[in-house]
């Protein structure tokens, strides 16, 4: 993930949103074709809304990566959007009560030493 945002911070301000429309447009088209191809139907958005809720946060966050990343340096911003494995595992804990391993809590604490340590 680090990689696609590290691309991304490449991108000159006047087409800032560009790579990110072409992304998701192509993203649609691939899930649109495994819906033909195995005959499926598309689901609703009122099936599952927090499948609804999940893919407008992830456009939400690439969007404020982007405007992040035009205002300050792409380090820091390519490192903070990066942490969002430790907001699934804090998420997943609080509102689907599952347990995490040690080892996913100790990643999730070298992600938040590692960010200390750049803002030092």
């Amino acid at each position: 993930m680090a990689v696609f945002f590290t691309l991304l911070g490449q991108v000159q301000q006047r087409v800032v949103f560009t790579p990110l429309l072409i992304s998701k447009l192509a993203s649609l088209l691939i899930v649109l074709g495994l819906l033909v191809a195995n005959r499926s139907k598309l689901p609703s958005p009122s099936t599952n809304p927090l499948a609804l809720l999940a893919g407008l946060l992830d456009v939400s966050g690439n969007a404020f990566y982007l405007l992040a990343r035009h205002a300050t340096r792409l380090d820091i911003a390519v490192v903070l959007s990066s942490l969002y494995p430790a907001a699934t595992l804090l998420l997943a804990r609080l509102i689907l009560h599952e347990r995490a391993a040690r080892s996913q809590w100790l990643g999730a604490a070298l992600c938040l030493t590692a960010v200390a340590l750049i803002a030092l």
